[in-house]
């Protein structure tokens, strides 16, 4: 090998190593190893109920938004700088929602998610924790189901009232009604007239409506199979149809999920009571007639 053919392999050499450099961006020249920087995660919605972003103390509030795969924690922050932040775990399911349990001493104000060493606040979102419970004590229950004015079994076909701890009122995930399982497609009707406060589709409740009378009280029914036959600010009277039984929304199975709420009604300052002594009454009714 004579010096011109060193020469010669050096420049080649030189020439791949720049034309590597070249092809990777003069910011990408080389690759360190080790983790890059986690994406700072975003809140973009606040809820605990469909439309809402109202919540009580032992509700599940789900946080959606982007890169939340790695939070652990939410913070209720207050009004009173760190005097009155509550901290709950969070769940994380997958990477644009969080869901976490409201503390007991959570408060009024911005709501923050950390991830790792990284934490972000819900632009300009607000959860307001109501004081005074999540709902009427269950001595209350039966007194509050019976002074509800006489209405009819809201399923107009074979049913199943569902009783099992799961399926019931109240239980481990703060469950606010009473699953009844039908065939999809089984006609239903209004259980008390009333007029419709909200006729919508939501990811968990699927296609539901509200149906709120004069005094206030409402009645929840969720999951129905096509959208709701009646629409908001509409009247409806006790027995008009309304829907099908269905299995639309975050629900296994056919089935209606119905609530009752006392006045001022669903969300609005009212609170959820055990409609099971309401609902067996009225099914003992039209068994009956």
């Amino acid at each position: 090998m004579n010096n011109g053919d060193v020469v010669r392999r050096a420049v080649v050499t030189a020439a791949g190593i720049i034309g590597l450099a070249t092809s990777a961006g003069p910011a990408q020249a080389a690759n360190p190893g080790g983790f890059g920087t986690p994406e700072k995660p975003r809140v973009a919605r606040l809820s605990c109920s469909p439309d809402t972003d109202i919540c009580r103390q032992g509700e599940v509030l789900t946080v959606t938004g982007s890169a939340l795969s790695e939070v652990t924690r939410v913070v209720f922050l207050g009004r009173d700088g760190r005097r009155d932040d509550a901290v709950a775990a969070a769940k994380t399911d997958g990477d644009s929602e969080v869901t976490v349990t409201v503390p007991a001493n959570a408060h009024s104000g911005r709501v923050r998610v950390v991830a790792r060493d990284l934490s972000a606040n819900g632009p300009k979102l607000k959860v307001r924790v109501p004081r005074g419970g999540t709902m009427v004590a269950a001595s209350g229950n039966e007194a509050a189901a019976a002074s509800i004015a006489d209405g009819v079994f809201p399923i107009k076909g074979k049913h199943d009232l569902g009783q099992t701890a799961t399926n019931n009122f109240g239980g481990p995930r703060d469950h606010k009604g009473q699953d009844l399982f039908a065939a999809c497609g089984t006609p239903m009707v209004a259980a008390l007239g009333g007029t419709v406060t909200m006729a919508k589709f939501e990811s968990r409740a699927g296609n539901y409506a509200v149906i709120t009378d004069r005094s206030g009280q409402s009645e929840v029914y969720m999951h129905m199979r096509a959208p709701a036959l009646v629409s908001t600010g509409q009247r409806v009277e006790t027995g008009q149809p309304i829907g099908e039984v269905g299995d639309t929304g975050d629900a296994n199975g056919c089935h209606l999920h119905f609530e009752l709420w006392t006045a001022p009604g669903w969300y609005s300052g009212g609170h959820a009571i055990d409609p099971l002594p309401a609902l067996r009454r009225w099914d003992a009714r039209a068994a009956d007639s």
